[in-house]
């Protein structure tokens, strides 16, 4: 079925084909939509041209794939998650696809590595959790910190200060463990799995001119763009030969990026940075609650926020089912996600989780034949029925009812607060104020937060009149 673009969605798709171009937009604004017909736009134009699209995970992946190939035009992009491109380059320019240490890995090795320093030297970073470890590794990789120089140099944007790291002894100590980290992953010919830039840029050094330009696309599309890190936009815009197209949505940051265009050689003039208003996904109901738990998100300042409008849209009030413990919250959510099928016969109905140990419970409470707990492609895939997954993956979807669980404050946001790690409090609450705000956005139709009382404090301020009580 050909999709009808407006005014604002056409004049991003036909925007100029060379050069950048960003394109911002609140949940539903057609982001992805816009990405997708300019790919074809552009494949039409070029009568066969090489395309790129790549995005964060691999659900998002899988939903794009499947709306490329309802376009004739654009059905040959190549689609991938960054990750994923990054190992295919460092193959194709290599001749061998490198062996990746993911968390668990890493987390294993890195805990040998400071055990081994512990044993020689004593400092209160050598005690400091996994998650702080594993954390400021991501963000090492991330911001492409190449020498123990540039640490101690370095601003830690987006690191918190729950856990201080000072320049001086504070940044050596880490930076010992962090280049025995590199060493141990050379001698194995391994690569550390939010090393993705770092694999670019060792096949371009081990592979040909040739093969370089041969990997080059005319054209690439980044969606999600607001979750990409600073290393990954760098090693990743040269790829373009002659337009690299974004979409994002700051309020939508459910991750700790930090960059400026122009510090990863992007150039983003304000001509070049297209905003898309109004949501054509989800109603005016839902809107109205996810623009409270928002709220508390100070991005307002920044140029490139769009701030969220009132769909005309009109659909159910949100649902509140609350119950006095988390476990009968549970047990009457799933009661309500059949209901909502078997009353809904063709719709998609999804159940959304904050932790993963959490999605096989709750995908027993509703019955192994009535739902699947799934993630990536099966998740995009989803047809019809029920599909239980957690609050990340829901980013970029959307289907036709979305049920959030475990919603009480004990958990969202409380729980997530005491856990140790580098973030401040602050900076915990503002990232799970935006994944909320994600997981209500996904919904066509219907939206229902779940949980035992006293509900999450993200709904405080939203008025009894605007929900239905389950």
């Amino acid at each position: 079925m050909p999709v009808t673009l407006t005014e604002q969605q056409r004049r991003c798709v036909n925007f100029e084909p060379s050069g950048n171009l960003l394109i911002r937009g609140e949940p539903g604004s057609g982001k992805t939509t816009v990405l997708a017909a300019r790919a074809g736009l552009l494949m039409d134009l070029l009568s066969g041209g090489s395309m790129l699209f790549l995005t964060y995970n691999a659900a998002l992946s899988a939903y794009v794939k499947a709306m490329l190939e309802r376009n004739d035009s654009a059905k040959d992009v190549r689609v991938n998650t960054f990750h994923g491109w990054c190992a295919d380059v460092h193959e194709h320019m290599t001749g061998q696809r490198p062996r990746i240490y993911w968390d668990k890995d890493r987390k294993a090795a890195i805990a040998q590595l400071i055990a081994k320093q512990r044993a020689s030297k004593s400092h209160r970073l050598l005690d400091a959790d996994e998650e702080f470890w594993a954390g400021e590794v991501e963000w090492l990789y991330g911001q492409a910190v190449s020498t123990r120089q540039d640490y101690q140099d370095a601003t830690r944007s987006g690191r918190g200060t729950s856990i201080q790291v000072r320049p001086g002894e504070d940044r050596d100590v880490v930076w010992n463990v962090f280049e025995s980290y590199q060493a141990k992953l050379e001698s194995e010919g391994a690569f550390d799995g939010a090393n993705g830039p770092g694999m670019i840029l060792d096949a371009v050094d081990a592979g040909s001119q040739e093969v370089f330009e041969k990997l080059k696309r005319d054209h690439v599309f980044v969606d999600e763009v607001q979750d990409f890190d600073k290393a990954w936009l760098a090693v990743l815009a040269p790829f373009a030969r002659q337009s690299l197209t974004m979409a994002g949505d700051l309020a939508q940051r459910i991750y700790r990026r930090n960059f400026t265009w122009k510090g990863v050689g992007i150039d983003l003039p304000p001509a070049r940075s297209i905003g898309l208003r109004g949501s054509h996904r989800t109603t005016r109901e839902i809107m109205q609650v996810a623009m409270h738990v928002i709220a508390g998100v100070d991005v307002s300042k920044d140029a490139e926020f769009n701030a969220p409008t009132l769909p005309d849209k009109s659909g159910p009030k949100v649902g509140r089912l609350v119950r006095s413990s988390w476990q009968d919250a549970e047990k009457d959510a799933a009661a309500y996600a059949v209901r909502l099928s078997q009353q809904n016969p063709g719709h998609t109905v999804v159940v959304a989780v904050p932790f993963r140990k959490k999605v096989e419970a709750m995908a027993r409470l509703i019955g192994s034949g009535k739902c699947v707990a799934a993630s990536g492609n099966e998740l995009a895939g989803l047809k019809a029925g029920i599909a239980v997954t957690t609050l990340h993956q829901l980013k970029g979807l959307e289907f036709d009812h979305v049920i959030v669980a475990d919603m009480e404050d004990a958990t969202v946001p409380e729980w997530f607060c005491r856990q140790p790690g580098d973030e401040t409090a602050e900076e915990r609450l503002h990232r799970l104020r935006c994944l909320v705000y994600v997981a209500l956005t996904r919904a066509k139709r219907t939206a229902t937060i779940a949980g035992a009382a006293p509900l999450c404090r993200f709904f405080s301020q939203v008025s009894a009149s605007d929900f239905n009580n389950l």
